[in-house]
């Protein structure tokens, strides 16, 4: 992945592809990842991505602020997926929130 200047320093999110209107982000780093994150949702979003997967294998801490990001993208046109390893992290702090059924997931 490349890195992605953001002003919380150097973060590791990648455009991984954009397949006509499917678009991939590959994510990995801190907590503070998650504006960086949300930016590159929106961004994908406003250029009309119908299919966003967010590859989070990488994430091996996870706080409110990212499902809080995440649930955002919900009223979006766009369908979400996130890759996530199950279990992990996030897949915990989803289930004891009750919002794992909000999602759709790929392992």
């Amino acid at each position: 992945m490349l890195p992605v200047p953001t002003t919380h320093g150097h973060h590791r999110l990648a455009l991984r592809s954009v397949l006509g209107p499917a678009t991939v982000l590959g994510v990995s780093g801190p907590r503070t990842l998650v504006a960086c994150l949300r930016q590159a949702l929106t961004d994908a979003a406003d250029v009309g991505a119908t299919s966003i997967r967010v590859d989070l294998t990488a994430i091996v801490s996870s706080d409110c602020s990212l499902i809080d990001t995440l649930l955002h993208t919900r009223e979006w046109p766009a369908r979400l997926v996130l890759v996530t390893p199950m279990p992990s992290p996030l897949r915990h702090l989803l289930d004891i929130t009750d919002t794992t059924g909000l999602f759709h997931f790929e392992a």
